[in-house]
């Protein structure tokens, strides 16, 4: 009878550019892995600047290995009219690019020899980096290859129309399984790819999650304000909400301004800064808010220093990790209705919002600061369904479909 504790060589491939919440998702995953004794190699591009975060985190991991290598679809030339011109010369050879690819990851594959070939995908299809491992690992004859789907499926351009329907529906038969953190995600696999079309592909979801013991709420520090403290987790960039946020605040009186201090916590180009900047200029809004940019620090002593974390996405959220962060944290979530936030808080909770709703943000923070007892904005039926978003939980399960894929694709070779 197969043991399912039997040791497996586990590679993970990681390409992206910038630190972020895959980052997070890959230090709880192993950080809490059931099985000690499988080996694991993660594989990342020399831009991915989050990578040099989990190698520090996981620090006393023997069973874990770093492997850096150049993508080959992320470059970025000095000058700005090389760029330009280098981004349009990718985008019309992308197909031969991603062959290379492909060839590049059967020569690591055969080299490494793993059992299970992890790629973590953020939005889909993205660098296409993650995907063309995929297939490097099926030529390599890797057993089992797992495609993880963090953001949103998008629908094809119309250049690239015949080659995503190619590759989707050869994707499909090469792919063990297809994996996604929530059914939102899910839904843009089914609606904007061909993955599904023949039928041939699993796809499941498994729910994130966060290390519950190391966020317990004993933890937390006296906050050292007289106000009350918000803060919004996340880059500066345009999908996150923060201009959203700021038109809130512009909303509110003077008397509930000066009564909080809102924190900008996350890494930013310096054109998203200085349009951030000079909106708070504009709304004067310069003794409320302070952007603070990436606190390298354990994001559990983050959240304990704030009274509040907002969420606020304006586009689209495959899971929205900051919100189960917080709630273990026991601080309360004023969220948009994206990710997970739906299926846990009511339609009538005062601290979730429709997307975009600047005036409903503003009466959330209207409804959090005249609350004195702040416990009512995590429910007890909140606190109860919060053991599914423990990281051992999400390390628990995905090992048991990675064990179980191993076996169904051993059986097959035996026949």
């Amino acid at each position: 009878m197969w043991n399912q504790e039997k040791p497996l060589k586990i590679t993970i491939v990681w390409e992206q550019n910038e630190w972020g919440g895959v980052d997070s998702y890959l230090n709880y995953l192993l950080s809490d892995w059931p099985c000690g004794e499988d080996i694991f190699t993660v594989v990342y591009n020399s831009e991915n600047k989050g990578a040099k975060r989990l190698q520090l985190s996981l620090k006393n991991k023997e069973n874990i290995n770093f492997l850096e290598i150049p993508s080959i679809f992320e470059y970025r030339p000095n000058s700005k009219t090389l760029s330009k011109i280098y981004k349009v010369l990718i985008y019309l050879i992308t197909p031969l690019i991603f062959v290379v690819s492909s060839i590049k990851y059967r020569k690591i594959f055969l080299n490494l020899s793993p059992d299970v070939v992890l790629s973590q995908n953020g939005g889909y299809p993205g660098g296409y980096g993650n995907i063309s491992a995929i297939f490097g690992a099926a030529w390599a004859g890797v057993y089992v290859r797992t495609l993880v789907i963090h953001h949103a499926a998008t629908k094809p351009n119309y250049l690239h129309g015949w080659f995503r329907l190619i590759m989707e529906r050869s994707l499909a038969k090469v792919l063990s399984s297809l994996l996604t953190v929530s059914e939102v995600t899910k839904n843009t696999i089914l609606m904007n790819t061909r993955i599904s079309d023949d039928q041939v592909c699993r796809i499941m979801v498994i729910d994130n999650g966060v290390p519950i013991s190391r966020s317990a709420p004993e933890l937390n520090p006296k906050k050292n304000s007289d106000h009350i403290v918000i803060g919004i987790l996340g880059r500066l960039e345009s999908y996150k909400g923060h201009e959203d946020f700021l038109h809130a605040l512009y909303l509110l009186s003077n008397e509930c301004l000066e009564k909080i201090r809102v924190r900008f916590i996350g890494g930013y180009e310096p054109i998203d800064f200085k349009r951030i900047t000079k909106l708070i200029e504009l709304l004067n809004l310069e003794a409320v808010v302070v952007i603070e940019g990436y606190i390298d620090a354990n994001i559990s002593e983050i959240i304990c220093q704030l009274d509040l974390v907002a969420m606020v996405t304006n586009t689209f959220e495959g899971f929205g990790l900051t919100i189960i962060e917080a709630l273990h944290n026991d601080v309360p979530v004023l969220t948009t209705k994206v990710g997970i936030a739906p299926s846990l808080f009511s339609e009538n909770s005062p601290l979730i919002v429709n997307i975009g709703d600047t005036e409903g943000m503003a009466a959330a923070i209207k409804c959090f600061i005249s609350e004195n007892d702040k416990t009512v904005f995590i429910p007890t039926s909140i606190k109860e369904g919060l053991w599914k978003y423990d990281s051992r939980v999400m390390s628990r399960r995905y090992r048991e479909h990675l064990s179980f894929e191993y076996i169904k694709h051993s059986v097959k070779n035996l026949n």
